[in-house]
């Protein structure tokens, strides 16, 4: 048995902890049978796909699990989202629960690993998807359907995201405030229903609670962040904690502005594509 889960873009600007936007980017957990084909590498027990699995009272003995993620670790893309979601729905399907039902629990159980949703969320259900207090609303979110491409900028330096906690304020203004509940809640509404205005998303995009203080933390970010708008990206936003950076670029502006961000000199290397929005979330596959 095979079970992926996508990987995931949160925040999205001013959504901390609340908006996740699922990435077609799988982590893979292989049960009982070795698997054919691919990187795939033995499960160690302090892997976070293994601790869930385990707290959600996995059978299948160690020697007999192996891993396999094209989610890079420790990028904001929900790595550690995704293969908690794995190895806890894998679980639950072991032990004979209906998929819904399997989907729910490796949420709540991936989540409380987590210590946030957002990106368990996305992880688990595919598409956008909104949380709070243990609740999820998933929708389906096409922005190619008006001619937008989500774009990442993937620099090999890494983030924790428990550390790039300790970078944000421990407070904020009142007017701080109430803009990012604008902006979230117009922002919801806008890829909850597929309907991406440009003008409105640069600034409902914008976020006054994490990125100012992550993005002068991580130079290749900022930069990164600051090229897109040069290249005339609708809208960009630090993934997570960073330090990826994902953009949403009109279809026909999308080769150039990645060619103008990979002419960027920093000093790690860095990757630059598109990446679609996965619809689906953990699944069971059937391997080849």
């Amino acid at each position: 048995m095979i079970i992926s889960a996508p990987a995931s873009s949160a925040n999205l600007g001013p959504g901390f902890d609340a908006l996740g936007l699922a990435l077609d980017v799988d982590f893979s957990i292989c049960f009982n049978e070795q698997p054919r084909g691919g990187a795939w590498e033995p499960a160690t027990k302090e892997h976070p796909a293994i601790v869930a699995y385990s707290e959600a009272s996995g059978i299948t003995p160690l020697s007999n699990i192996w891993i396999q993620s094209h989610i890079p670790y420790a990028r904001g893309m929900g790595f550690s989202g995704a293969a908690r979601v794995a190895g806890a729905y894998g679980a639950m399907i072991q032990n004979g629960m209906a998929e819904n039902d399997a989907r729910d629990h490796a949420f709540r159980v991936a989540g409380d690993l987590e210590g946030h949703d957002d990106n368990a969320a996305a992880s688990t259900y595919g598409g956008f998807c909104v949380t709070t207090a243990g609740h999820v609303m998933r929708f389906d979110c096409e922005p190619e359907s008006q001619g937008l491409v989500l774009v990442m900028f993937i620099p090999e330096v890494s983030t924790s995201t428990k550390e790039s906690r300790t970078k944000l304020p421990e407070s904020y203004s009142r007017a701080e405030n109430v803009q990012t509940i604008g902006n979230v809640a117009l922002l919801t509404a806008m890829f909850a229903s597929n309907t991406f205005n440009d003008e409105v998303l640069r600034i409902v995009t914008q976020d006054v609670v994490h990125q100012p203080a992550r993005l002068k933390a991580s130079p290749p970010s900022r930069a990164a962040f600051e090229e897109f708008q040069k290249a005339g990206a609708i809208t960009q936003w630090l993934s997570g904690s960073g330090p990826s950076i994902a953009a949403l670029i009109e279809e026909e502006k999308v080769s150039d502005a990645v060619t103008q961000v990979e002419q960027l000199k920093l000093d790690c290397a860095f990757s630059c594509a598109p990446v679609a929005v996965s619809q689906v979330g953990v699944r069971e596959v059937i391997s080849e």
